[in-house]
């Protein structure tokens, strides 16, 4: 293939002589590499004698001219032809031109034609000489005379034309052409270089239409981002689809699958306005009417099929029986829906829109099964929230109720494990405790009591632990509010607390019943000592050893039964 290098185009011009005119065009083409080529040069000599009447030179010249022009002409992978008008026509400001280019469409004509030239348009040569600019651009006149007239005016064009095979096939042509000039200045015909740039053009049709597509699916996961319901996810799909597949009408229906139905949550439809088109339908409609649920689960894209007559779809999807198409929203396997799609002509989708639909389809099946799981994982947060501040609120009246219940009882609460630690005090008494319970939460019974109670305290929870009935105790103890009797009672709790048994201990103040009891005893011990007929004195002064040994903080003990300091009876007495 013959190439032209910048630096080698740069350097060259053609000439305005033998053409007249000034035919520098804007742009180098094919020519500029091939100007001073002997082959060109005695194509402009070989035409400027023709059309002056001169014959060549000697015969041997002659034959070598033509035999290198036919060999430059067979060689080359462009394709090279002459096109002559039967009569030269003149052009300029004096003439009507689209007379002379009626003139010219009829009269100029193909006269040598190289191989890659009827390759280019599969044609022969015997067809394909006479051919006229009528005959190369019979499928569009219009655009053919349009470049007709801006190549007569300059002289010299480089152009890429939309021109047809001589089967009908659209092909795609780069030229270069060069008019050819008169010594009175009228255009007698051309000659032109050019190839078949269909494949590059095609080529470059597909990567400005992948672009494209790149860029709508940018635009569709950018609108996906900015929403959160499968709903809005759908509507914003649909918007940017007819961008990518010609399309009449489009819907996204949800299935669920249990009940084998699906539910319409979005729709689109060319000629409807902003939001007329998007509304969501609503409509309930069996899964079968998408396609066989087995390839809707296979991936397979599904046709039309019935939708029944107790809706709209059936106008929305089947219109005019424009083809539709079914494609599953599939997900890591989960068919979450499916895409519907319905053509904007009569013609089946083709190869490229439906893989642009499925390479949709998969776009938003992941981004409705996220908003789904987003819209559930939402939803379960908004439950969990409301459990959370009911639950909260039955602990406060609870906590409320224990406080008024704490307050209103004298007793002292622990909760203690298995080891004699204090885990919980509850009291409104706590000038009843030992220490403050602070001091006491956290510690064992023998960091805080006296030794004696300390293992009679511990002695009784693991009792209570060891055989999970309830156990008491009665103790007295030096605590704030100082010398004080205790009635203890435990019970096992039902939770573990921190994994181990725990027992409740209740401990009572009991300490005015047992200044009555003893206040009793005395009592009782008195009227006994005065039936024996002896004096109040001497029953005190004989008693003294007892009343030391039950004195405790300003009040008497007498112990039930008497004690063994008890006075003895005198001699002779009973």
């Amino acid at each position: 293939m013959i190439r032209a290098d910048a630096c080698f185009l740069q350097r060259q011009r053609l000439p305005q002589q033998p053409f007249g005119r000034d035919m520098v065009a804007p742009r180098f083409g094919l020519f500029d590499s091939l100007h001073d080529r002997p082959e060109i040069v005695d194509i402009r000599h070989r035409h400027r004698s023709i059309v002056n009447g001169h014959t060549m030179g000697a015969h041997a010249m002659t034959m070598n001219a033509d035999d290198r022009l036919e060999l430059f002409f067979s060689q080359s992978l462009d394709g090279f032809f002459f096109m002559m008008i039967d009569e030269p026509v003149v052009w300029d400001g004096s003439i009507d031109k689209e007379r002379v280019l009626d003139y010219v469409f009829e009269h100029q004509r193909v006269t040598k034609v190289n191989d890659a030239m009827l390759a280019q348009y599969g044609a022969t040569r015997e067809s394909f000489l006479g051919t006229t600019p009528k005959d190369l651009f019979r499928h569009d006149l219009a655009h053919g005379r349009r470049v007709w007239r801006e190549f007569f005016d300059r002289g010299r064009l480089h152009v890429e034309t939309d021109e047809r095979r001589v089967d009908g096939a659209p092909i795609r042509i780069e030229g270069d052409y060069l008019c050819f000039y008169d010594e009175a200045g009228r255009i007698t015909g051309h000659f032109g270089i050019q190839r078949d740039v269909t494949e590059r053009e095609r080529a470059s049709r597909a990567l400005r239409q992948y672009n494209r597509r790149l860029q709508v699916l940018h635009d569709i996961h950018l609108d996906i981002l900015g929403t959160r319901s499968p709903q809005h996810i759908a509507e914003a799909t649909l918007r940017h689809l007819q961008e990518l597949i010609p399309c009449r009408r489009a819907s996204v229906a949800v299935f669920d699958l249990p009940r084998g139905t699906g539910t319409i949550i979005a729709s689109w439809a060319a000629g409807e306005t902003e939001g007329e088109g998007q509304s969501v339908d609503g409509a309930v409609v069996p899964i079968e009417a998408f396609g066989v649920r087995e390839e809707l689960q296979a991936g397979l894209v599904g046709s039309l099929r019935s939708l029944g007559t107790q809706h709209h779809l059936t106008d929305t999807l089947a219109a005019s029986g424009s083809p539709t198409m079914h494609v599953p929203l599939l997900a890591d396997d989960d068919l979450i829906g499916v895409l519907n799609v319905t053509s904007s002509d009569e013609q089946p989708f083709d190869g490229r829109s439906t893989e642009i639909a499925q390479e949709v389809a998969s776009t938003l099946a992941v981004a409705i099964r996220q908003a789904r799981l987003g819209e559930r994982v939402e939803r379960y947060a908004n439950e969990l929230e409301d459990r959370v501040i009911a639950r909260t609120a039955d602990l406060e009246r609870s906590e409320n109720r224990l406080a008024a219940i704490l307050n209103a009882l004298p007793d002292l609460v622990f909760v203690v494990n298995g080891e004699g630690r204090y885990v919980e005090i509850l009291t409104s008494r706590e000038d009843l405790l030992y220490r403050t319970a602070e001091e006491m939460k956290g510690q064992r019974f023998h960091d805080i009591l006296p030794a004696p109670i300390a293992d009679a305290h511990l002695r009784l929870v693991q009792q209570t632990i060891d055989t999970r009935t309830t156990q008491t105790l009665e103790y007295s103890l030096r605590v704030l509010a100082g010398e004080r009797w205790f009635e203890g009672r435990t019970g096992l709790l039902n939770v573990l607390v921190d994994g181990h048994p725990a027992v409740a201990f209740m401990a009572r103040d009991v300490t005015d019943r047992k200044r009555a009891e003893e206040l009793e005893s005395q009592n009782i011990y008195l009227r006994e000592e005065i039936s024996v007929e002896r004096s109040y004195g001497e029953v005190v002064a004989n008693h003294q050893p007892c009343a030391r040994c039950s004195r405790r903080s300003g009040w008497w003990r007498i112990p039930s039964p008497p004690c063994s300091c008890s006075v003895k009876p005198e001699p002779g007495k009973s």
